[in-house]
């Protein structure tokens, strides 16, 4: 029995991941750190070459990745950012830190609309985000300029654009003790009414807004030229520790309209990949090239 063409696309496609992964893929995914290495440097897969250099909080390079299968899907050669090493969560500790060049703002331009997009894990003592635990942080405090991810002592999430926040109203907060919790906040600069969203999923739970979590935030544009960017603490500092695990965190942006504003479903897509550990963009397109072929050679020869 001869095959229609969308039928071979489809069969290909189910014989590895959902082809669904690949048409979120095609978002502007500007920064991605999967932390899938070894050694003190993490390299950008995103489209901006950003390669952060991981320091303990004496200030001293260090591997702070975690053991093979310490990422959010447990597999073989998934890893984390280790960060337990914390003397406290936020503004109660110090912790190891992330450095990167100053240049990096530069490089990502003046976004009008953007996505945060990651996991967490709290350390055992730490059931909840802590007052002032820095997530991502690309954010020039002389010139107010830039966008901040952090926790509050409530267990919610702050987004700051350009000094001005918006939080995250969920009254229970994004808790889970020793459990990967997949976080994701979208910006419209373009818009200054209901601008700003807030998801929520598990490993186990698929994304969702956050009931009353769409915020209005007038931060205009983000632009913040030359700052560096930091994960898990405060860029370049020990100040602000996130005292835990965090996992392909990933920035989404749009230089003008609102493209790099993500969906709940577009969101979900990336949680399924991550917890299934589906190959890196292009891997998942050369083995989809390859199923493809197979399939067509066998169809060729069944003709």
């Amino acid at each position: 029995m001869k095959l229609p063409p969308c039928s071979l696309v489809l069969f290909a496609c189910a014989s590895l991941a959902p082809c669904f992964v690949g048409e979120a893929r095609s978002q502007a995914l500007l920064l991605e750190y999967t932390f899938n290495q070894t050694g003190t440097t993490v390299p950008s897969s995103g489209s901006v070459s950003a390669p952060l250099t991981f320091n303990n909080a004496g200030g001293a390079a260090a591997d702070l990745h975690s053991s093979s299968g310490g990422g959010v899907s447990g597999a073989s050669g998934d890893l984390a950012f280790n960060n337990t090493a914390s003397s406290g969560m936020g503004s109660t500790g110090t912790g190891g830190y992330t450095t990167s060049g100053t240049s990096i703002g530069g490089d990502l331009g003046t976004l009008t609309s953007f996505t945060i997009q990651g996991w967490f894990r709290t350390a055992d003592s730490n059931a909840l985000l802590g007052s002032g635990a820095k997530i991502f942080n690309l954010f020039n405090a002389s010139t107010t300029k830039g966008i901040d991810l952090a926790g509050l002592a409530d267990g919610t999430l702050t987004l700051n654009v350009n000094g001005v926040s918006a939080q995250s109203p969920f009254t229970t907060g994004y808790y889970g003790k020793d459990v990967w919790v997949f976080f994701a906040v979208t910006y419209d600069g373009t818009s200054s009414v209901n601008n700003v969203n807030f998801y929520y999923g598990t490993s186990s739970g698929s994304v969702t807004l956050i009931t009353g979590g769409t915020k209005s935030l007038n931060g205009g544009s983000m632009s913040v030229a030359s700052t560096a960017l930091g994960l898990g603490n405060l860029a370049g500092s020990n100040a602000r520790p996130f005292d835990g695990s965090l996992d392909n965190v990933r920035l989404f942006g749009a230089q003008s309209g609102t493209s790099g504003v993500l969906t709940a479903n577009q969101l979900e897509q990336y949680r399924l990949g991550d917890i299934s550990n589906i190959p890196e963009p292009s891997t998942f397109a050369l083995l989809a090239a390859g199923s493809i072929f197979t399939v067509a050679v066998i169809r060729r020869r069944r003709a």
